[in-house]
């Protein structure tokens, strides 16, 4: 990143936007206020609890209706930073400059350098991606580790690397374990090793059995 300058202001530029004035815009709404209550639970009282939606079916002691992870990333900023609404919302902010970042590698990757930064740039200027990474939601973070896992994917698929392909499976996995719609990430990238490792014309399957062992690890860890 620090030397590719244009990447490096890009990122520092969205940054200093996408934090500006985090606690007054947008508005905040309910599922911020839903979202924010577990992790406040564990970085105050040391369990995942929903505790304003006290008696319905213990979730006050074990909150089952959402994957874990956005929660934990929400507990930490908490319990480093404190309770508040930009401590919160900076969590998205920053999953989103990850986004950026990803952006361009895949499209540097695909294509090529000036592919890359202007497909950050376009997603950097998108008033909806404004939105979505200033507010208390898991959807940056679906968007966040499915790239990264596509990344990986990619670069797996290239230099045949077991490394590449167990982080990819991580990721992917994060994403699903962030929101329900991550399965669109793991979806994607079975489809892809299925496009490129499997010659349908000879039925001759080229993945090797340490790519999926380290693939499937990611994972399960």
């Amino acid at each position: 990143i620090f030397d590719n300058k244009e990447i490096f202001l890009i990122l520092v530029l969205f940054l200093l936007i996408y934090s500006f004035n985090l606690d007054k815009y947008p508005g905040i709404w309910t599922d911020e206020a839903w979202f924010s209550n577990p992790a406040y639970t564990l970085a105050t009282q040391g369990y995942l609890g929903t505790t304003m939606m006290y008696g319905f079916y213990n979730i006050t002691n074990y909150t089952f209706w959402q994957p874990p992870v956005y929660l934990l990333l929400l507990a930490t900023s908490f319990k480093l930073f404190g309770f508040g609404l930009t401590q919160a919302r900076m969590v998205s902010v920053l999953l989103g400059s990850f986004t950026v970042l990803f952006t361009y590698l895949l499209g540097k990757k695909l294509y090529n350098k000036k592919i890359g930064l202007l497909s950050s740039v376009m997603l950097t200027v998108n008033p909806f991606f404004f939105f979505v990474c200033r507010e208390v939601r898991m959807d940056i973070a679906v968007a966040c580790f499915t790239l990264i896992a596509l990344y990986f994917i990619l670069i797996a698929l290239k230099e045949s690397k077991t490394m590449y392909y167990l982080l990819s499976g991580f990721s992917a996995t994060l994403s699903l374990l962030s929101h329900p719609n991550g399965l669109i990430g793991i979806v994607s990238i079975l489809l892809i090793i299925g496009m490129c490792k499997i010659d349908f014309k000879n039925l001759k399957i080229t993945l090797k059995l340490k790519e999926a062992l380290s693939l499937i690890l990611g994972a399960v860890i």
